[in-house]
């Protein structure tokens, strides 16, 4: 495994531990592509993630992305009604609850995070910035990139 893969895959479990989740993901533009896929995650049951990509507004990690906000969902409370259903990622994944934060380069949105549990408990506003505060690392190693 290249040491940048084994860096982010270590940045993903960290920051899993950190919040309860179960998985955690990252979404960046890929060269020739208009949109943002996943490239990477920690806790996943398969490898499909590495097919999806982003959709602009679609389930929590399109709304961050076309609002350049965290966006929070959970299978009880829905996110535009049935965002499962929107999120590739979070079907194939068999998720409940997801926090979707952007990942801001200068004035553009370069890739976005997703934690995601198994469990039908919902992120609270505390677990963003918990997240949030970790951004700094994760951004470091993205450089690198």
């Amino acid at each position: 495994m290249p040491l940048i893969t084994q860096q982010l895959t270590n940045e993903l479990e960290r920051f899993c531990q950190t919040t309860s989740s179960h998985f955690a993901a990252l979404s960046l533009a890929v060269p020739d592509e208009q949109r943002l896929r996943w490239l990477y995650a920690y806790g996943n049951r398969n490898e499909r993630y590495k097919r999806m990509g982003v959709k602009p507004g679609a389930g929590p990690d399109g709304m961050a992305l076309r609002t350049g906000k965290p966006a929070l969902w959970d299978e009880q409370t829905g996110l535009n009604g049935k965002a499962a259903g929107e999120c590739p990622l979070l079907t194939a994944e068999k998720l409940q609850a997801a926090a979707a934060i952007p990942l801001i380069d200068g004035h553009e949105i370069a890739g976005l995070l997703l934690i995601a549990r198994r469990t039908p408990e919902a992120y609270t506003n505390q677990d963003l910035i918990r997240l949030q505060e970790q951004l700094p690392y994760l951004s470091d190693i993205l450089r690198l990139h």
